[in-house]
């Protein structure tokens, strides 16, 4: 569950946090240890995502990245995720595609390379 909702459950002491399965504690959660302090290298952090096909018109690519940037640049937004708890990680399409790349390396990893 993200930390936002993880929150709720700790205040009310229904659950207890045993790691955030991130490469840095979380700044609204900053007590909830993460995995890597305890000594386990491994990172899942919650990502939302926009695919396109894989052959998507630069026109709408373009278009694409001109709406990141403008969500990037706008204060309404930042406070509106700083409401939810919520750590931005906007990544354009090259950016997006290098996360990836990353992460399917890390599972094949975890699965032996296969």
């Amino acid at each position: 569950m993200s930390v936002a909702n993880a929150k709720q459950y700790v205040e009310d002491r229904q659950i207890k946090v045993l790691a955030v399965i991130n490469e840095r504690a979380d700044p609204f959660a900053p007590d909830f240890p993460t995995a890597k302090s305890q000594g386990v290298e491994i990172s899942f952090p919650l990502v939302f995502t926009v695919y396109g096909p894989p052959a998507m018109d630069e026109a709408a690519v373009s278009a694409f990245e001109n709406v990141l940037a403008a969500m990037k640049a706008d204060p309404e937004f930042s406070a509106a995720l700083e409401k939810g708890s919520q750590v931005p990680a906007v990544r354009g399409p090259a950016e997006t595609k290098e996360f990836l790349a990353k992460e399917l390396e890390f599972v094949k990893s975890l699965m032996g390379g296969k």
